[in-house]
């Protein structure tokens, strides 16, 4: 589960940053439809997981874990461009404060939601 969710925040890290940095340009129509295309994709999956067949999510979940944050940071660098990131002070907008009483994550370590509640999986310092 770590693996999967590392994958997932590391790709997504990759494409936001890269499209926020205008290194990476997409069509915006072009994400959309690759976001809805990962829905079918995972509807697919959960009917062959229903019917007893393994798929790629549960062969290897990173690996389509990380393929999803790519999809996903690059959507996200969309929707904030749209709204307007400040745009001489975005690596700025990237990284987390470096104020100790700053939370994030550095502060809060990886956190699992389940049941309710926040799980720690990383110890906080």
């Amino acid at each position: 589960m770590l693996r999967t969710i590392t994958a997932f925040t590391v790709a997504h890290s990759i494409t936001l940053a890269l499209t926020a940095l205008r290194i990476l340009a997409l069509d915006p129509a072009l994400v959309e439809a690759m976001v809805a295309w990962s829905i079918l994709f995972l509807a697919v999956e959960l009917v062959r997981k229903a019917r007893g067949e393994d798929g790629l999510t549960q062969r290897q979940p990173w690996v389509v874990a990380f393929g999803f944050g790519l999809l996903h940071g690059a959507a996200f660098a969309g929707a904030l461009r749209q709204i307007g990131l400040p745009q001489g002070n975005i690596p700025a907008s990237l990284w987390p404060p470096r104020s100790s009483s700053a939370p994030g994550p550095r502060r809060s370590g990886i956190r699992r939601r389940a049941a309710g509640g926040d799980i720690p999986l990383v110890r906080d310092r």
